[in-house]
């Protein structure tokens, strides 16, 4: 894992949710990707997005936008160091009582292990230790 003391405020992961808000034309939201040095998304992410535009009234226009904006973001991928985080995080969570949905540990071990903080709207990421959270 890398030292997250470090963080380059350009440099961050998206969660689902600034997706959906940069899709819906969230304009604080398009400025900061827009502008950004790099912007990561996780391959769970990237899952969760294709699941939404399956389940949607308009799936391949959905599929069409996820397409056009994966040109503006590097996908990450999970690895062996990913998968020990996300053990160690959800065994601490559970320890405390503060489990989190499966998929954003996953996501939020992937920001761990990129050394990156993770732009999200959902609180519970803040219960992660050493996970740096923009609440954008």
């Amino acid at each position: 894992m890398r030292d997250v003391s470090a963080l380059n405020p350009n440099r961050f992961v998206l969660d689902t949710n600034i997706v959906s808000a940069f899709f819906k034309k969230e304009t604080v939201i398009g400025d900061a990707i827009l502008h950004a040095e790099r912007v990561y998304l996780p391959i769970t992410v990237l899952g969760e997005l294709h699941f939404g535009a399956e389940k949607s009234q308009e799936p391949e226009k959905q599929i069409q936008r996820i397409t056009r904006f994966l040109p503006l973001v590097e996908v990450i991928h999970i690895t062996q160091g990913t998968a020990e985080t996300y053990g160690r995080i959800k065994a601490v969570l559970e320890t405390r009582g503060q489990a989190i949905p499966d998929n954003d540990l996953w996501i939020a071990a992937t920001a761990l292990e990129y050394g990156l903080p993770l732009v999200s709207r959902d609180q519970h990421f803040h219960r992660v230790p050493g996970l740096s959270v923009l609440p954008w």
